[in-house]
């Protein structure tokens, strides 16, 4: 319960002897005039209609209209009063009176700050507007509610609303810039739904700044928006700068209009500290000329599921300047660069996104990180159908793009690469799958990739080429006549793991390893290479308990000081001979199997200019004297 404090609704004259006046006279006239000679209009009724006769008369104290206490109104801020009593004789005599005002307007407010600029209370009230002061108690007051919002529109003043409502774009306000600038939501547990109606095409973007707009959800009634014609070209969707933005639910078709052609900008910007919730389906496509679809940049962040940003003339998406962008299942494909450019310390999470037919990069990450495994047991992530590699991992950068619940990423059809690791990069893409590459399935320089269990099918060039002291994890791949050069190519000291594999049917030499480079293929199947199963130029190949049968060539070759160890393996059946170990070059075939006819011949194992071969309980014949150092080196048997 509230206490009220109870006020004389009348104003109280009083005599000279301090009792109510009664049967006196009450004169009002112009400020600092004498009332009798100056009189104003006086009135009983604040519309002032009711005219009072003067000099006012008073009963028991109270001015009089027809016997009743009044109350009575001037039309003025300031006015001259004379008071008498029954016999004429002056009680007193003020020059410059005020009274009270019946409404707020005419009360002043003086702000108690220093240099502050008095005002009158209505004014100060007015400067908070509700939808309330409009008649509108919900969001089912339609007619009081877009009175509010024409208010706000027309004044520049932000509505406040403390109650959910739904907002019809054009029908309520013009555009969405025209609502969010006009209505103010009170709290947090207030929502705004500002919905597009059907048929509606967008006529300008929304711009926010400085404030959290999350308590507005931005949909539409049909599944794709359009622009309107006179679209402004250059201008953005959605534009926030520190500030957390509307919810975006909606999908626009940009029909190729330019909805940003700045550089470094996109469709929708994500600017300067600001977040954004994108709905399941929500994007943008077709942006003509707009550099980017999503622009996500400095220390900024989005989330969303089943989004789309497709066919920009750059990038989809671009996340730069350590901001982050959670993507489940996202649809970024057709980017005249890249599917997705990932830059400067940013993260990009996509699980069972989809990359593909992307000019240059599905996936372009520099000094960044990218999380793209497969979403659950149904959507696998995509690189497909690019013009350069499905992936591009530089800089530092860390990729993750493995196998999920039994489904692989896919790397398929692209033009050049399936995926390029450089600049001290990691990438872990364990379980993925290559087809239909144009050159090399997976090219590392001077990085580290762990490729382990990745199946690979029509490899134009070489299904792993390292170089630059690159370090690739590539244990039980599968690579069957699938590699139209080497299945693995290792150079300038690098260090390749690929054992337990299946790498039957290459094109030229199926493992080639040169200047210093490692590589294992322990209880690997090396059959059918057209050329050399194992060729170490200068290189390291380990191959214990290969299986290397049937080489176009030799089953292991070495030569400028190359070293090969299959201890253990079989080698047979090469169209040109077991293993050969020239210019000081080393063959470890202990236990091997070398022979590649039916009875042992002197192509089995073969040294020449200096060169070793330990054959010790080998199969096959040799081609100089056992145990016996020549020019040619030596042959242990």
């Amino acid at each position: 319960m509230s206490a009220l404090s109870i006020s004389v609704p009348y104003p109280v004259f009083s005599g000279q002897d301090g009792l109510p006046l009664d049967n006196g006279y009450v004169w009002i006239g112009t400020a600092n005039l004498y009332p009798i000679t100056n009189q104003i209009a006086v009135y009983f009724d604040e519309a002032l209609t009711i005219q009072a006769t003067q000099p006012l008369r008073t009963i028991n104290g109270f001015i009089s209209n027809a016997g009743t206490p009044a109350q009575v109104y001037v039309d003025a801020v300031n006015f001259s009063i004379l008071v008498q009593d029954s016999k004429g004789t002056m009680v007193y005599n003020f020059p410059d009176g005020t009274g009270l005002s019946p409404n707020a307007c005419g009360v002043d407010y003086d702000p108690p700050f220093t240099d502050a600029v008095p005002t009158t209370v209505c004014v100060k009230l007015a400067e908070t507007v509700s939808a309330q002061d409009f008649g509108a108690t919900s969001g089912a007051d339609t007619a009081a509610i877009n009175n509010a919002i024409a208010y706000g529109i027309s004044s520049g003043k932000r509505v406040q609303f403390p109650f959910n409502a739904t907002i019809r774009v054009p029908e309520d306000a013009p555009t969405l810039q025209a609502a969010v600038n006009a209505i103010q939501p009170t709290d947090l547990s207030v929502v705004i739904t500002l919905n597009i109606e059907a048929g509606h095409k967008l006529t300008s973007g929304l711009i926010v700044e400085n404030g959290d707009f999350t308590q507005f959800n931005i949909t539409s009634t049909d599944a794709t928006v359009l622009l309107s014609p006179s679209w402004i070209a250059g201008t953005a969707l959605l534009t926030g700068t520190n500030a957390r933005m509307p919810n975006w639910n909606i999908f626009v078709d940009c029909e190729s209009k330019n909805v940003n052609t700045a550089v470094d900008t996109g469709a929708i910007n994500v600017l300067e500290n600001s977040t954004l919730l994108l709905g399941d389906g929500a994007g943008c496509t077709n942006g003509g000329a707009s550099n980017n679809g999503l622009f996500v940049y400095r220390n900024s962040k989005v989330t969303g599921s089943q989004c789309i940003f497709s066919d920009f003339p750059n990038n989809n998406i671009w996340i730069t300047h350590v901001s982050e962008a959670y993507l489940e299942r996202i649809t970024a494909t057709g980017g005249g660069l890249n599917g997705a450019f990932v830059s400067r310390g940013s993260l990009l999470y996509a699980t069972g996104g989809d990359f593909s037919d992307a000019t240059e990069y599905g996936v372009l990450a520099f000094r960044s990180r990218v999380v793209a495994i497969p979403f659950g047991t149904t959507a696998p992530t995509k690189f497909n159908d690019c013009g350069i590699a499905g992936a591009s991992i530089e800089a530092n950068s860390i990729f993750t793009a493995t196998i999920r619940s039994g489904i692989r990423p896919q790397f398929y059809d692209s033009l050049t690469h399936g995926v390029v690791i450089s600049g001290a990069s990691l990438a872990d893409i364990n379980g993925s799958d290559f087809k239909n590459i144009a050159s090399d399935a997976i090219r590392v320089d001077n990085a580290r990739v762990n490729a382990e269990s990745c199946i690979f099918d029509a490899i134009t060039r070489d299904v792993i080429f390292a170089t630059s002291t690159a370090n690739v994890s590539a244990n039980a791949i599968t690579a069957t006549n699938a590699a139209g050069r080497r299945a693995v190519y290792a150079n300038q000291g690098s260090i390749v793991e690929c054992d337990g594999s299946n790498l039957t049917g290459a094109g030229e030499d199926a493992v080639l390893s040169e200047t210093g480079a490692t590589v294992t293929v322990n209880g690997s199947t090396i059959n059918d290479a057209t050329s050399n199963a194992l060729h170490a130029t200068g290189g390291n190949i380990i191959g214990l308990s290969v299986i290397a049968t049937g080489a176009g060539s030799r089953g292991a070759l070495a030569d400028r000081g190359g070293f090969i160890n299959v201890e253990g393996g079989n080698l047979s059946g090469a169209t040109i001979g077991g293993a050969r170990a020239i210019e000081g070059s080393r063959i470890v075939a202990v236990d091997a199997n070398l022979q590649s006819t039916g009875s042992p011949a002197t192509s089995d194992c073969q040294i020449v200019t200096g060169s070793i071969i330990s054959f010790n309980g080998g199969t096959g014949g040799v081609n100089t004297t056992a145990n016996t150092l020549t020019s040619a080196g030596i042959i242990f048997q």
